[in-house]
């Protein structure tokens, strides 16, 4: 999969899902981000079996084919995007998951796992809303 994002509304959503990501576990793979490609959307997961929080980001999708998704450490990408100037960022994943991230002059590679090993997502009833 390769696309490209806003680089605000992204760090919005990896702020966000940062906070259902606990340093302190004991499953390894919940220390990740949940990135899947859906469609136009890119999905965002953090979990850490008590709390689970999703995100939900259009991206510009210039290529659908390869891996659908990774796991990421969480640490390392907030990390990364948090340093990144640039408008716009570029993702490149390819069927290893290995993650490059491309934006202006910088060019990162994240080597991530398969988001098949992350705990089950529960479905939530898109009828019910609330604001707060």
């Amino acid at each position: 999969m390769k696309f490209n994002v806003d680089r605000s509304d992204l760090t919005l959503g990896i702020n966000t899902v940062c906070k259902a990501i606990s340093n302190r576990t004991t499953l390894p793979v919940l220390e990740n981000i949940y990135l899947k490609l859906d469609g136009n959307q890119i999905v965002l997961r953090g979990n850490d079996l008590e709390l689970g929080i999703e995100y939900r980001l259009n991206v510009n999708v210039l290529d659908s084919g390869g891996a659908k998704g990774v796991l990421l450490k969480s640490s390392t990408l907030s990390d990364i995007i948090s340093k990144l100037n640039s408008q716009t960022i570029e993702f490149d994943l390819n069927d290893m998951f290995k993650c490059n991230i491309k934006a202006d002059a910088i060019d990162f590679d994240i080597f991530g796992i398969s988001f098949d090993e992350y705990p089950q997502f529960p479905q939530v009833e898109r009828d019910v809303q609330f604001e707060l």
